[in-house]
């Protein structure tokens, strides 16, 4: 059984989203994006068609919107449909929307870049302040990305092969000092919530990240937290006030 909804946009029809409410995947129609693009479905049906490994194309038999009958439809994955859209010729759509396409692309061969030489990608829209009743989950994130963080340093150490036993050992500390300090945040977290937004653990990995790009030495590295600390007059760069990140983004940016 489906369930069939109409995803709105600009001015446009929208496009059909399907789920299938016994597994809970969640399909698109690429006609009715194309339809969107202004470009030819025919061809963009013969291409998935041919390679349906690849974007599990199939038709499925749904009754949509405004009709009575079961009719054949040709569905991707969601968790397909930014790679399809990734490979579409931005000439052949309608010029109006040539821009936003091409920006959209443009960010996801960022977000690929990210994943795999960072070790995370930031969606900047996700980014919401987690408070309140989710304190425990946001603390889980903060730890997930402190762990993160640091097993990536240790496979670019390994990848290098210059880890001696002292650069472990250190290393090892570090990670030490890191989760004894989560510890001590967890519990001022949960005895005294601030009155003042903080940043969100995205941002504050988008940061993270930011001056790992600036700085070439942990030396570098740790002499840019003193000075940001010092110029934000804040203990951790965790507790940045959220109304002062897009200051600090411009703060490390000129770095």
């Amino acid at each position: 059984m489906y369930q069939i909804g109409i995803i709105p946009f600009k001015e446009t029809n929208g496009f059909i989203s399907i789920k299938n409410l016994e597994d809970q995947k969640i399909y698109v129609s690429p006609k009715t994006l194309c339809e969107i693009f202004g470009i030819s479905w025919q061809s963009q049906q013969e291409k998935l068609a041919k390679n349906a490994q690849r974007w599990h194309y199939q038709m499925i038999s749904v009754v949509l919107p405004g009709d009575t009958r079961h009719r054949e439809i040709g569905v991707i994955p969601d968790s397909k449909v930014r790679s399809w859209i990734c490979g579409i010729n931005v000439e052949k759509v309608k010029p109006e929307m040539q821009e936003q396409l091409l920006a959209f692309q443009d960010e996801c061969d960022q977000v690929l870049n990210d994943y795999w030489n960072k070790g995370i990608a930031i969606n900047p829209r996700h980014s919401e302040q987690i408070q309140g009743e989710n304190f425990p989950f946001s603390l889980a994130q903060t730890i997930s990305n402190s762990i993160k963080e640091a097993m990536h340093e240790l496979a670019i150490a390994l990848k290098a092969s210059f880890v001696s036993q002292d650069r472990f050992q250190d290393f090892a500390k570090s990670c030490e000092n890191r989760f004894t300090a989560l510890e001590k945040d967890k519990k001022a977290k949960i005895l005294d919530v601030p009155a003042v937004a903080r940043i969100s653990v995205e941002q504050a990995q988008l940061l993270c990240n930011l001056v790992k790009e600036k700085a070439t030495t942990r030396k570098e590295i740790c002499q840019i937290w003193k000075n940001f600390k010092q110029n934000f007059q804040v203990k951790s760069y965790q507790h940045l006030p959220s109304s002062l990140f897009q200051e600090a983004l411009r703060w490390v940016n000129q770095l």
